[in-house]
């Protein structure tokens, strides 16, 4: 199997769909592989490939307009067996510190059970967008604790790690600008929760849009440019069938507060997932999860020892 890579020859406009006509979404520059590509389309006088950019997610290129064109092509092989073992390898390099490593990188590395066991505490919990409390308190945050028990995306993802890596690692420290991040309460980025993840120490950036995520990844996803996000953790992925394991806080996808999507509510399955999670068939793929969020950003978080997800 075949892969094409297409090099730019010129900064060029990239937008949501195969039409100069539509608005851009920004520009594109470099080298990148082909995910789709229309010949002679709408007529015969242009060319247009897809591509995942790393700040714009997946755009559409024009190529060429008549007789001019844009870009250079090149044939690259592919083998998925081989793509799998280096995902995998990536994901395992991102998600896991040796067990040996005492370095200040070292020692914020947590056991997954660290944040497998905080978990029904969520159990009560619905979802709500707009009022939120917390399960327990956390140290410099004036936040509410429930009852009531009420969370949105952002709250279960902070009061989730931020308990975790306070309660196991001594040198992690957060704040209320952190807890600002979290809550996306500036336009200045809209991936502040993922910032917030790696500046603090508990996980490291994933900057290969290509690669599956790594196990417990922390996603922030955005349909369109800036509305109907989401924050959300992976838990893992199946790489033999795409699917993922995502842990979120939802009002949509079989969840009305903690779950997993496409699966259920925590508190239905005794706060874990089931077995052979990835043949349900209402689980998302990596691909699906992908297409429907095009403006993403992941980190992988600093976890060892892990098991849960029966992979």
């Amino acid at each position: 199997m075949a892969a094409i890579r297409v090099s730019l020859k010129r900064r060029l406009k990239a937008f949501r769909e195969p039409d100069t006509r539509k608005r851009s979404v920004g520009y594109a520059e470099g080298t990148y592989v082909i995910h789709d590509k229309r010949r002679n389309y709408p007529t015969e006088d242009t060319d247009y490939v897809q591509i995942e950019h790393p700040d714009l997610g997946e755009v559409w290129l024009c190529t060429r307009w008549m007789q001019t064109s844009y870009a250079e092509f090149q044939e690259i092989a592919r083998n998925s067996k081989v793509e799998n073992s280096i995902s995998k390898a990536i994901s395992q390099a991102l998600g896991q510190i040796g067990a040996n490593d005492t370095s200040h990188e070292g020692k914020l590395c947590i056991e997954e059970r660290m944040i497998t066991d905080l978990l029904p505490n969520f159990g009560a919990f619905v979802h709500n967008l707009s009022n939120t409390t917390y399960p327990f308190p956390i140290n410099g945050l004036n936040i509410k604790v429930g009852p009531p028990y009420l969370n949105n995306c952002c709250a279960f993802v902070e009061a989730l790690l931020v308990q975790a890596w306070s309660a196991n690692c001594a040198g992690f420290k957060w704040s209320a600008s952190r807890h600002a991040q979290m809550m996306i309460l500036s336009d200045s980025d809209f991936f502040s929760p993922v910032s917030a993840a790696v500046e603090s120490g508990m996980a490291r950036l994933n900057p290969n849009f290509g690669v599956y995520p790594a196990p417990w990844s922390l996603l922030q996803v955005w349909r369109e440019k800036w509305s109907e996000g989401q924050t959300m953790l992976i838990v893992d992925c199946h790489l033999e069938s795409g699917k993922v394991l995502v842990l979120e806080s939802n009002d949509k996808y079989g969840l009305n507060g903690v779950g997993f999507r496409g699966i259920g509510m925590l508190r239905d399955m005794d706060s874990r997932p089931p077995t052979n999670w990835w043949q349900l068939p209402d689980v998302w793929t990596w691909d699906q999860l992908k297409a429907a969020y095009p403006l993403r950003k992941m980190a992988a978080l600093k976890v060892k020892n892990r098991s849960w997800s029966g992979l």
